[in-house]
């Protein structure tokens, strides 16, 4: 409990997001990006999906801050797959450090459904979805998301959501907290035997080692997650039926709590 309020009282100000985005950042003496405002977390989600992993940099987190349920709403980070293959070349990760510094990141929406009303012709569909959408070689620490909404449905083959982060191919995430919020993923896909299989989880989508295939693309990821807090939300994860009436269920991290669905992942 203590640790939980830790996250709601020790900032001092809230900044409530009205959809626009600030690159401006401020920086401190050591080089490190200062984020007081949702604009500019909104602008580090710009900068990121525009390319700019910003390997080697780091982001302090200055405010608690209000994503105030705006539809517009970014993950940092993303990737994208096929209706009917595996991962394109457009994989964008963030890969610096992101210290929450004990605040909160509140009321976060995001609402993200495509089928293309073809499913079965390769169209290109995001498959993350987070405060961050994927990372690989990055630090999240000491960052709460609180009261938020995250729901994720594309008919591919993997479809991957979590409160922090939806994908992380390597990383550590340390001190975070989930509490509060609603978290669904859905993959409908299916095509001759082959089916869907959604990721979800409080704290981290696909994480640890994990191992991931689809097609050709087949990978094992490297991601610690520790002292971690998940509390009070809701998670669904729901794949398609295979052929013969089985739903394929399996825990996809190793982290600690993975049998309720929380802390790391569980796939269906």
């Amino acid at each position: 409990m203590l640790a939980i309020a830790m996250f709601c009282t020790t900032a001092m100000a809230v900044s409530v997001w009205d959809g626009t985005a600030d690159t401006e950042w401020a920086t401190d003496a050591n080089g490190n990006y200062l984020i007081y405002t949702a604009q500019e977390l909104a602008g580090l989600a710009q900068q990121v999906n525009a390319g700019n992993s910003y390997a080697g940099s780091t982001f302090l987190l200055m405010d608690d801050i209000d994503l105030n349920n705006h539809k517009d709403w970014t993950p940092i980070g993303y990737l994208n797959g096929r209706t009917c293959g595996g991962l394109l070349p457009d994989e964008v990760y963030f890969s610096g450090t992101f210290d929450g510094q004990n605040h909160k990141i509140s009321n976060c929406y995001i609402y993200y459904y495509d089928n293309h009303n073809k499913w079965y012709n390769s169209a290109v569909v995001r498959i993350t979805s987070g405060l961050f959408g994927a990372i690989d070689g990055a630090t999240i620490n000491d960052v709460a998301l609180v009261n938020s909404y995250i729901y994720h449905n594309t008919p591919c083959y993997y479809n991957y959501c979590g409160g922090i982060v939806g994908y992380a191919k390597s990383g550590n995430i340390a001190g975070c907290s989930v509490i509060n919020n609603t978290i669904e993923v859905y993959s409908p896909y299916t095509y001759g035997a082959d089916y869907g299989t959604a990721y979800a989880g409080g704290i981290c989508g696909a994480s640890g080692n994990t191992s991931v295939s689809a097609n050709n693309f087949s990978e094992t990821t490297n991601t610690s997650i520790s002292d971690c807090i998940v509390a009070g939300n809701t998670i669904t994860a729901d794949g398609s039926i295979r052929n013969g009436g089985d739903k394929p269920t399996s825990i996809s991290s190793g982290a600690a709590k993975s049998d309720n669905q929380e802390y790391g992942s569980v796939a269906e």
